[in-house]
């Protein structure tokens, strides 16, 4: 059955649509005004975070009908933050999408404790042997696996948890549309998650497919986990984005150990050696997520809340009923903290996020006002290349700062 659409979903999904839109300037377009309100003010040049009038000519009556018939062909359902609907484990996250679109039942998500599995694209044999081993392993133990249906470590993590037995649903997180054309077998895959789990995506049907939303769906995976495993990752692969977003919002990551002489664990074996936990099986995962308490009586499976008696288990600092602290493995030299969201003023007050360590810090002092390049960058700050990179993708995802082939300024 398809779904149906509201005037204000349909109008947030269009708004989402929108040509050169990104998860920043949607947020600057419903701070102050609901989906309705403002696409209707794009439509008469009137609308405050659009002085250029870059969007009028595109806000028709013809675009807003052709994304709703683009949404109910494909099934996909579509949420606003703020609206009911909206899946809570992203609802206070400082980067929750503004629109969310998703095929499958949301409630999945909150069957038992989320983890992440992730990790390169090019994954040895035996990457994708243990990744599929463990999605396999922690579905039918209760845990609801994230990953992002890419290929490599994702689609092994992911095919794992579909084709246990008894298995928990898992959860893909998509940097393509919900209803993109895949090829098989990811097509057939991104199906049996939609009908027995759930597809999250924060792109709407019909936009094009950008590398960039590849790196920017990650901080999604991070705000829905409670723990990050990464499998195997080069030193600079894309699997760090999701590390960095995790460490941002408290919440703990583990890395498998791999052969010294693999480039493909290269990455996550210095996760290692920077203190994240070690992950040998789902045993370790397991124990991770609770410190060893049982979930319904069975020896070695964590407590994912409430259920198991004892006071709220908070899985982001392993603790009964305790709040955001520093986790141990971090890098970074200060408190790593936890982020609220900051929810549309329309829908519920705003909670600013600030850059959450020093390393973030230290980039955002490097950028000037002026355009400035990513050498100098990574010159003033002082720190390496690499983190340097996914620091400012981080810092333009909050609206910090902004960049295009290769300079950079604050915003």
């Amino acid at each position: 059955m398809s779904p149906v659409l509201g005037e204000m979903e349909m109008h947030g999904a269009a708004l989402a649509g929108l040509p050169g839109m990104t998860p920043r300037r949607l947020r600057l377009l419903l701070e102050k005004m609901d989906p309705s309100d403002s696409w209707n003010a794009l439509a008469v040049g009137r609308h405050p975070a659009d002085p250029g009038q870059r969007w009028r000519g595109y806000v028709t009556d013809e675009a807003l009908r052709r994304m709703a018939r683009m949404c109910m062909a494909s099934g996909v359902v579509v949420t606003i933050r703020g609206c009911a609907g909206y899946p809570p484990a992203l609802a206070d996250d400082s980067g929750a999408p503004e629109v969310l679109f998703h095929l499958g039942d949301s409630s999945v998500l909150d069957v038992g404790p989320r983890v992440a599995i992730v990790g390169t694209r090019s994954a040895s044999r035996a990457g994708i042997e243990t990744a599929r081993r463990l999605g396999a392993d922690l579905a039918q133990s209760g845990v609801v696996v994230v990953s992002g249906l890419a290929a490599g470590i994702d689609f092994a993590a992911h095919s794992g948890a579909v084709l246990a037995s008894s298995c928990t649903p898992a959860v893909a997180v998509l940097g393509t549309s919900a209803s993109a054309r895949l090829a098989q077998p990811m097509a057939a895959l991104r199906d049996r998650l939609g009908e027995r789990g759930m597809v999250i995506s924060e792109t709407a049907p019909g936009s094009r497919s950008e590398r960039w939303r590849f790196a920017v769906r990650n901080r999604i995976m991070a705000a829905l986990a409670d723990l990050v495993v990464v499998v195997e990752c080069h030193e600079t692969g894309g699997s760090l984005h999701t590390v960095r977003a995790a460490r941002q919002r408290g919440v703990l990551v583990a890395a498998v150990p791999g052969p010294l002489s693999s480039p493909a664990s290269s990455g996550s074996n210095a996760l290692l050696v920077s203190g994240a936990a070690a992950i040998r099986g789902a045993g370790d995962v397991l124990a991770l997520l609770t410190g060893g308490k049982a979930l319904g009586g069975q020896a070695g499976i964590a407590c994912p809340g409430p259920r198991c008696g004892g006071g709220p288990l908070n899985p982001r600092s392993g603790t009964l009923g305790a709040g955001p602290r520093v986790i141990p493995g971090s890098t970074s030299s200060s408190p790593i903290l936890s982020r609220r969201g900051s929810v549309p003023s329309w829908a519920r007050d705003r909670e600013a996020g600030s850059p959450a360590d020093v390393e973030a810090s230290q980039v955002l002092d490097a950028v000037g006002w002026e355009p400035t390049s990513l050498d100098q960058v990574v010159l003033i700050s002082g720190l390496a290349l690499g983190q340097v990179a996914i620091t400012l993708e981080s810092l333009a995802d909050d609206g910090l700062v902004e960049g295009g082939s290769g300079w950079w300024s604050r915003c």
